[in-house]
């Protein structure tokens, strides 16, 4: 008889809103980011740091539609209440590829103003425009034209707007690298 184990999942942008604590040891996968936590049984989802290590690949297709493997994405984040800054914190390309898409996510949306974030790599922005997350909205993908990236490149994050009645808090940048 074969047993079937199912590990749940969803959006990042449901996980983010839902918040929901994970029981000790229980896995719980983004499925447009592919990206994993593992629970404690007592620390919300926004707070749970995500588990670190490489992932599989995926495919043929991947969460994107695109052909190709998956996995080592690069991943900002930085916990607490949003502050403007520029570039301050670089994470670096593990590997040769095209990056296909940007996704800015918040675990607490912003009221008053939009949140304001330019993606760059090697100091150039990769964006065709700063990616704009409306008051209230959790997540948005940035409309980029693909970027060949190499190892070693380095890429950095601009917060240029943080909201004004209330910053928004918990971002994540995730890139897609084919």
């Amino acid at each position: 008889m074969a047993i079937q184990i199912q590990i749940r999942r969803g959006l990042s942008s449901a996980w983010t809103s839902a918040d929901p604590v994970l029981a000790e040891g229980e896995l719980a996968v983004e499925t447009d980011t592919l990206k994993f936590k593992v629970g404690n049984g007592s620390t919300n989802w926004n707070i749970l740091p995500y588990a670190s290590g490489q992932t599989g690949s995926q495919g043929p297709t991947g969460p994107t539609g695109a052909t190709g493997k998956f996995g080592m994405n690069p991943v900002f984040s930085r916990q607490g209440s949003l502050v403007a800054t520029q570039g301050t914190q670089r994470f670096y390309i593990e590997r040769a590829g095209t990056v296909s898409t940007v996704r800015v996510s918040v675990g607490t949306p912003s009221s008053g103003s939009a949140i304001i974030v330019d993606v760059r790599i090697n100091e150039a922005s990769m964006l065709n425009a700063p990616i704009v997350l409306q008051p209230g909205e959790y997540t948005k993908l940035g409309s980029i034209s693909k970027v060949s990236v190499l190892p070693n490149d380095y890429v950095t994050v601009n917060i240029d707007g943080v909201g004004s009645v209330t910053a928004g808090a918990n971002l994540t940048v995730t890139l897609v690298i084919e």
